[in-house]
């Protein structure tokens, strides 16, 4: 009978109940803890701002390097067509030389294009990761 009381005590004591709702509550996210508390892991309302626009930055980045990536498509056609071009000029053999210097020239135009925008797409995917990087340090 002992233990019967003894949870009966455990019930209406206001001490415990305030320590199983410490220990079992619901867990308040960081954006809801204040952040005027010392040793608070919340973020200020200035670093919620810097870090919106960390992530704009980043989903612009992505963005315009998928907007590129777009018009790296559009120039591998012509690309691909002319070389298929070239190829079957160079099996036939009876097509004038000044013709296949020209399309070489085109096809050469053609790959310092693309290789020139996916430059572009490389930095600007970099300057996305640094916005995402520097957003880690606040």
């Amino acid at each position: 009978m002992p233990n019967s009381s003894r949870r009966r005590e455990r019930e209406t004591s206001n001490e415990d109940d305030e320590e199983a709702r410490i220990e079992y509550g619901i867990r308040r996210s960081r954006r809801a803890t204040s952040f005027e508390y010392r040793d608070s892991s919340s973020l200020s309302p200035a670093q919620i701002m810097e870090q919106e626009v960390y992530y704009t930055h980043a989903e612009d980045a992505v963005a315009q390097s998928l907007y590129l990536a777009q018009v790296i498509a559009l120039l591998l056609t012509p690309y691909h067509y002319f070389s298929s071009m070239m190829n079957n000029w160079q099996r036939h053999g009876n097509i004038a030389s000044d013709v296949i210097s020209d399309v070489q020239e085109k096809l050469c135009q053609i790959k310092e294009r693309i290789e020139t925008m996916l430059f572009l797409v490389r930095w600007i995917i970099s300057y996305g990761e640094l916005s995402l990087f520097f957003m880690l340090k606040i």
